[in-house]
C-alpha cells in the first residue's frame, strides 16, 4: 500500500474502486446496500486490500448495475487491477 504524505494511497485497484464510487455519484453506505456488501468491507476495498474473486463479482455487478459498464469488462478490469496487468 502506498501513501502520499499522510494520506493512504492504496493499490491500484483500491484507487481505481474510490474513482468509480466518485464518478457513479454514491457514497460507501449506498455502494455497501447495492452491493449487499458490508460497510466495513467497502471500506476496506477502498483503501486496503483487493477484494477476492466473489467480491469482484458483486463489485462489478453493482457497477454495471449502476450503468458504468458492462459487468463482463467491469470483471475482466477488477481482475486485470487485482493481477497487477493494469
Amino acid at each position: 500500500m502506498e501513501r502520499l504524505g499522510s494520506n493512504m494511497v492504496g493499490s491500484r485497484f483500491n484507487q481505481w474502486f474510490r474513482e468509480k464510487l466518485t464518478t457513479a455519484g454514491i457514497n460507501n453506505k449506498q455502494f455497501a446496500r447495492l452491493s449487499k456488501q458490508p460497510y466495513s468491507t467497502i471500506m476496506t476495498w477502498r483503501y486496503s486490500s483487493d477484494p477476492q474473486v466473489w467480491g469482484q463479482c458483486r463489485i462489478a455487478e453493482a457497477l454495471s448495475d449502476l450503468g458504468l459498464g458492462e459487468y463482463s469488462e467491469i470483471r475482466e478490469e477488477i481482475k486485470d487491477l487485482v493481477n497487477g496487468r493494469r
